[in-house]
């Protein structure tokens, strides 16, 4: 599902399902030795515009059957004609790690005009 308002807010939700794996996995299993599963997720992101070519975004998924965020980020933005600048935190949880999910900041420079014709819906991803 998709929605906008204004020029250049807008936001997604998306709702994704895979039951094709006949194998049941045993849910005590650590998630590492779980390679072959059915999965559930909600994927998400959004970007509003606070004044003028400034604004925030958001992204995440969130895996319904372990019933955690898998990825999140935040962040600040400025896009205009050339470029979509962004810089923001992000937390990872896609990896089983021992010392626990990976957080840290992030930089994302588009060019619009760069091998396309400005900026599209899926940039935001």
């Amino acid at each position: 599902m998709d929605g906008s308002w204004g020029a250049r807010n807008l936001a997604t939700v998306s709702y994704i399902v895979d039951r094709s794996n006949p194998v049941d996995v045993d849910p005590s299993l650590p998630l590492a030795t779980r390679t072959y599963r059915n999965y559930e997720f909600v994927q998400f992101s959004g970007q509003q515009f606070v004044s003028g070519n400034w604004g925030v975004a958001s992204r995440g998924i969130v895996d319904l059957q372990e019933d955690r965020f898998t990825r999140g980020e935040v962040g600040l933005l400025f896009e205009d004609d050339c470029i979509r600048f962004e810089i923001g935190y992000r937390r990872d949880n896609t990896r089983v790690d021992p010392s626990g999910p990976r957080t840290g900041a992030y930089v994302r420079l588009t060019l619009a005009t760069l091998g396309g014709t400005g900026y599209q819906r899926d940039d935001m991803w």
